[in-house]
């Protein structure tokens, strides 16, 4: 056997303070340069089967289409707000009225204080002023105007001190308002959201619908969702817009219509034109009711007027407002 001598010199032990001096900055105070500049990273599977691939996909284009919802038809990037609007309306009386002859519902002068047919249909007319035609002239958003006036006299024959006392009206004469469908009605309405968003009618355009949804085209004298302008429209229009051709047409109370009285609801709908630049505009659509629409006015002297007549109700409602 070959006895091998390592040349190598013993390695001594060293003090530990020695021993500090040999190694790095870094390693006499306990840091790591491994552990500092380590990082992650994404490992990557592919799945192979049709099952979960079909669920994966699945919840992929769900997920696109509540996007796509809520951005193109929801308009979800939008700031909506809820605006305030208010009206002011009020009546015209025509320039020149029809001649009461050429009235069909109009009795002669003579028999101002007869009924001259049994169904009602023909009573004595009174040209009326939009002072008079429409009450309360108070009421926002709404109007009775007056097509049938019923005055009376109310006396007492008791003491109204008893609880039983009532008031007896006395002689009465009814008759019908002449030429109420020549009269125009004006709307002014605005809408505010904010001091940087708020607007009127006259600075809209719009358009005016009937109770089919089809458009209105107005006519001499008539002025609908021009710019600049308010809305005015006739009597008339309105109730053609409402499917009514004439006032004298049967109600459900059994007589004309202007006897009884209808309700006419007009709808004024804000709402934004999305693409390009977005402008507010208004539709007016109109629905009826007929049916009995009447107000007692009594004045200090005891006489009574009772309305019966055309009520117009107009509410404002607001779409996609930013």
């Amino acid at each position: 056997p070959k006895l091998i001598r390592d040349n190598t010199p013993p390695q001594q032990n060293l003090p530990r303070n020695q021993t500090r001096e040999k190694m790095g900055w870094w390693r006499k105070r306990g840091l790591n340069c491994d552990e500092i500049l380590s990082y992650d990273t994404v490992k990557v599977v592919t799945i192979r089967d049709r099952k979960l691939g079909i669920l994966h996909y699945s919840f992929l284009a769900l997920i696109c289409g509540y996007i796509v919802l809520q951005m193109v038809v929801n308009h979800g990037y939008l700031l909506v707000n809820s605006p305030f609007c208010s009206i002011r309306a009020y009546v015209r009386q025509p320039d020149v009225s029809t001649e009461m002859n050429m009235l069909p519902y109009c009795a002669p002068p003579s028999s101002m204080f007869t009924n001259i047919s049994s169904d009602f249909s023909v009573l004595p007319c009174k040209y009326w002023g939009p002072n008079l035609i429409v009450y309360p002239e108070t009421e926002q958003s709404a109007m009775l105007m007056g097509t049938r006036i019923t005055q009376s006299l109310l006396s007492l024959n008791c003491s109204i001190t008893e609880s039983t006392c009532r008031y007896h009206p006395s002689n009465q004469s009814t008759f019908y308002v002449a030429d109420v469908e020549r009269f125009n009605l004006t709307m002014d309405h605005q809408m505010y959201v904010s001091a940087q968003s708020q607007t009127n009618a006259q600075d809209l355009p719009g358009i005016m619908q009937d109770i089919n949804g089809k458009t209105i085209i107005p006519g001499e004298g008539e002025q609908l969702g021009m710019v600049g302008k308010p809305d005015v429209v006739y009597i008339s229009t309105l109730l053609r817009a409402a499917g009514l051709d004439s006032l004298d047409q049967i109600s459900n109370q059994g007589h004309t219509m202007r006897y009884d009285g209808i309700l006419l609801l007009i709808m004024i709908e804000y709402t934004n034109i999305h693409g390009g630049k977005p402008d507010v505009v208004y539709i007016s659509t109109l629905l009826r009711a007929a049916g009995l629409d009447s107000l007692d006015q009594i004045s200090n002297q005891g006489h009574t007027m009772r309305y019966d007549g055309i009520l117009l109700l107009i509410m404002i409602e607001y779409t996609n407002i930013h």
